[in-house]
């Protein structure tokens, strides 16, 4: 009779612990459904950290940079992508405030070069005439480390079909608001690169 009783006590033991890791795993399978429909976390690289630092006027990125976006960078942005079913990744390039005083060349080459530069996935070592190019310069050779890494074995970008480069120059402060013309004092914060992760399928969706 008491073997019947034990037998039967952990049966119902047996049966609420698998009913308990249902539920679990219903609630984690839900809250993953949810995720690859909310969006990622914003990813900031600014100059507050040293790892992420472009010399003054300039889009290349240092041996230090283009370690951490490998070591870093490039496996969290695999992670997040994962689990928010993102397929792209928007890079945007910003500086401070300072005017901008390169006077190598008072035309602009970036219309005619960083295109087909980005296209043969060459490194766009060409020069800005203003914040905004020099944005642009900054996020394009972001986007050109990326593509560079992604197919490799040791790092890589499972899920991101398009990487794209923006360029917000001067135009916006570190909190998204929009910068006035007296915002124009160096600032660490500001001179950043900011990484999106967006889905293509979104993209599509109309008002």
């Amino acid at each position: 009779m008491q073997s019947e009783i034990f037998v039967t006590i952990m049966v119902v033991v047996v049966i609420l612990f698998i009913v308990s890791v249902a539920h679990k795993i219903t609630a984690i399978n839900a809250l993953n459904e949810i995720k690859k429909k909310e969006q990622p976390p914003l990813i900031i690289l600014d100059e507050k950290t040293k790892d992420y630092t472009f010399k003054t006027g300039s889009g290349e990125l240092s041996y230090r940079f283009k370690s951490a976006i490998k070591e870093k960078i490039i496996p969290y942005l695999e992670k997040v992508s994962m689990e928010y079913d993102c397929d792209v990744i928007e890079v945007y390039g910003y500086t401070d405030g300072q005017a901008y005083r390169k006077r190598q060349s008072s035309r602009s080459q970036m219309d005619g070069a960083l295109l087909s530069r980005l296209e043969n996935n060459e490194f766009p070592d060409l020069s800005a005439t203003s914040n905004l190019e020099l944005g642009m310069l900054r996020a394009a050779s972001i986007v050109h480390v990326l593509k560079e890494y992604q197919f490799q074995e040791d790092t890589h970008l499972s899920k991101i079909r398009i990487i794209r480069p923006y360029s917000g120059g001067q135009l916006i402060l570190e909190d998204g608001t929009i910068a006035s013309a007296s915002d124009n004092k160096p600032s660490k914060k500001r001179r950043r690169i900011e990484l999106r992760l967006s889905r293509s399928r979104d993209l599509h969706k109309g008002l």
